[in-house]
């Protein structure tokens, strides 16, 4: 028996899929890695022919190193109980805080909240919403740490 539930493997699935769209796709990902096309979409399918497809710890390397962002390794230290913490400061040149920022938080928070109350506007929340919930979570979540970054609050990335 697995140690974990069903909804926490899915999580990973969702958290691929979100990094998927992070890097512009799974096709533009597909020469970044090993994996062919057909099986990295597998990857990030929660349909029931795949859920025992799961992708190898190399080639989420690879995807976090595309998105330049540890997106599906983060998920698996969140399942095991732990936060990733960075080890190197910021790369990126933070550039000056704008209104901008602003409203790239303020659009991210709606569609987030958007994402919850369609989610409960049928009284049950299905595979679908949580996946969409979580995909608006990790854009919410960047564009924070960039506002942050900007305001010379985040110091590491």
């Amino acid at each position: 028996m697995r140690p974990f539930s069903v909804g926490v493997y899915l999580s990973l699935t969702y958290a691929i899929t979100a990094a998927y769209e992070r890097v512009g796709g799974v096709t533009k990902f597909a020469g970044k890695t090993r994996p062919k096309l057909s099986t990295l979409s597998k990857y990030g399918s929660t349909g029931r022919d795949n859920s025992e497809t799961v992708m190898p710890i190399d080639v989420a390397v690879d995807l976090d190193k595309a998105i330049g962002q540890p997106i599906v390794t983060a998920k698996m230290a969140e399942i095991l109980g732990y936060d990733l913490v960075p080890k190197i400061t910021v790369t990126r040149v933070a550039r000056r805080l704008s209104e901008g920022d602003a409203l790239d938080v303020m659009s991210e928070a709606m569609d987030f909240a958007r994402a919850l109350r369609d989610a409960i506007s049928d009284g049950q929340v299905c595979r679908t919403d949580r996946m969409r919930i979580e995909r608006e979570w990790f854009d919410l979540k960047h564009e924070i740490d960039e506002a942050l970054i900007n305001a010379g609050v985040l110091t590491t990335c």
